[in-house]
Formats: structure tokens, C-alpha cells, sequence
């Protein structure tokens, strides 16, 4: 109630006092917020290390998402040295609980990084799991490991059909890159049909949203009249767009 502002004032800093001493009470979500606050930014203690602690006292409550967030400061080396074993093993424990984001950070570990034979069938499988249970990220992976023929720390053969339709799972369920390499893919005609005017229009979508790339090709689109009508001031309008979000494409060709 005082994190939202519930019944009176709004006091972030209390509030994480409040959820300080919950925790040290014995409350398993009162150590989560109060990690959640830290990592948000929105505590007066800005440590990660004190954020990586309460993570970690939530996760030992059977707190399942503190499980997850903390096995992702042990991968990182957030607030404290990288551990990618314990990191496995945190992902494993709260994957077995049912956290579909787990599932996909420790899909992503077996395939990626496998310490056994057979880890990368396994973490295909999670994350295909993780991927048809709506869990945006997976898709995205699944996507990537058949776009480039990953697996594990081996290369085979792409598959452009099933990345795009990873690829488009992943867009439904807000993945912004997912989103561009689909407009990428709909210009190439990779993984299905061509369709010039689908592939503007998802340009077009992504530079509204600030995707800077994105708005040189729409506005590139636009100036050479693919998938679409000709628009010369449309397109370099979106090229500035896209110079002024930082994409060197974009600069270049706006100069």
C-alpha cells in the first residue's frame, strides 16, 4: 500500500523499509519486492549486491521468481561474481516449480552451453515448451537457433520455415526483434511468401515504436515505392527518424 500510494501518500522508501523488515520477519515476498525495488531502481539502496541477497532469501522461502532472478544475477555477475553452475542450477530448481521464465534461461543454458551429452535435446524441448505456453523470449530463441542453425556449440542446417513462424509467436507476444526480423523475412521472401506490402506496413509499425532500423527500411520502402505507393517526403522523413535514434544506416543514408 505505500509502494502504490494505497490508503495515503505514495512512499517508495518506506515501502522498502517496510518490505526489509518483513522479510527479516520471515516473508518470503517481502524479500522479493524489496529485491524487485532495488533492481527497479526505485529503492533508496541502489545495490545490487543487497538486491542479489534478498533474491536469494526469497528464493530460499520458495519464492519461484526470486529463484529465477537470482540465477540471472549469478549468470550475469550481477551483484557479485558470475556463477553460471549455481546459475543452472537455480533455473533448474524453479523450471521443476513451473516459472516458464526459468524454463527458458535454463533451455537456453542446455542448448547453448551443454556440460552433457544430450543437455541440447533437452533444452530444445524446454524451450519449445516455454515457447507454445506463450513465453515470448523462448520463441524468439527457438527462432534464432533454426534461423542460424545453431545447437548447442554446433552448426546445422537452417531452417527458415520454422524460424518465421518462432519468429511470429514471439511478435504476437510483443518481441520487438521478432517483429524485425519477420518484416526482414516477409522482404527476403525467407521461411514463406514475399510480400512487399505486409513487410512495409510491419516496418512501419516498428519505427513508430522507435525501432530505428526499422524506420530506414520503411522510409527506404517509401522513397523507392515497394509495397506501397511512392512517398519521397514519407520516406525521408522516416530515414530522419531513424538518424535521429542513433541507426548509422539511417545517417548515412540521410546525408
Amino acid at each position: 500500500m505505500q509502494q502504490d500510494g494505497t490508503g495515503g501518500p505514495k512512499d517508495v522508501g518506506a515501502a522498502d523499509g517496510s518490505f526489509e523488515r518483513a522479510c527479516l520477519y520471515g516473508s518470503g515476498g517481502g524479500c522479493f519486492n524489496r529485491a524487485q525495488l532495488i533492481v527497479g531502481g526505485q529503492s533508496p539502496v541502489n545495490d545490487l549486491t543487497v538486491a542479489r541477497d534478498f533474491y536469494s532469501r526469497a528464493c530460499d522461502k520458495n519464492v519461484v521468481a526470486a529463484c529465477n532472478n537470482y540465477g540471472a544475477m549469478l549468470l550475469n555477475g550481477e551483484g557479485g561474481n558470475q556463477d553460471r553452475i549455481a546459475a543452472r542450477a537455480m533455473f533448474d530448481t524453479a523450471c521443476a516449480a513451473g516459472n516458464i521464465d526459468a524454463c527458458t534461461n535454463y533451455g537456453d543454458l542446455l542448448v547453448t552451453s551443454p556440460m552433457r551429452k544430450g543437455e541440447s535435446d533437452e533444452g530444445t524441448k524446454l524451450l519449445n515448451e516455454a515457447c507454445n505456453a506463450g513465453q515470448a523470449r523462448a520463441c524468439f530463441i527457438v527462432g534464432t537457433f533454426s534461423h542460424y542453425g545453431r545447437l548447442g556449440d554446433q552448426t546445422g542446417p537452417r531452417d527458415y520455415g520454422a524460424a518465421r513462424r518462432a519468429y511470429e509467436m514471439a511478435c504476437r507476444s510483443g518481441h520487438t526483434e521478432a517483429c524485425f526480423r519477420i518484416a526482414q523475412f516477409l522482404y527476403d521472401g525467407k521461411g514463406g511468401p514475399q510480400d512487399l506490402s505486409e513487410a512495409r506496413s510491419s516496418y512501419g509499425a516498428l519505427c513508430r515504436q522507435d525501432v530505428g532500423t526499422a524506420c530506414f527500411f520503411y522510409g527506404n520502402m517509401q522513397q523507392v515505392g515497394e509495397g506501397g505507393a511512392l512517398d519521397i517526403y514519407g520516406g525521408k522523413k522516416a530515414i530522419a527518424k531513424g538518424c535521429d535514434l542513433g541507426d548509422p544506416t539511417a545517417c548515412a543514408a540521410k546525408q
